[in-house]
């Protein structure tokens, strides 16, 4: 992994775990539930795989022939 690439992976984790601390600070229900207590990693994580499956979309692989170039016999 290239050091680029580990730095947008970082910077990438950050704002998503400030996008969850502010749904979280905007909902009551979150603040003074007892199950949202190790909740936050598994939110961002799901953020993450959100915006993987916006960015690099599953598609398929179409391989490319490669040209033969043909003799043709008289």
């Amino acid at each position: 992994m290239t050091e680029d690439r580990k730095n947008l992976i970082i910077e990438k984790f950050k704002e998503y775990s400030t996008i969850i601390s502010t749904i979280v600070s905007n909902c009551d229900s979150f603040e003074y539930s007892s199950e949202y207590k190790g909740k936050k990693l598994e939110f961002i994580r799901l953020l993450m795989e959100l915006d993987k499956q916006i960015v690099e979309p599953n598609t398929t692989k179409v391989e490319e022939k490669e040209e033969k170039t043909t003799t043709k016999k008289k």
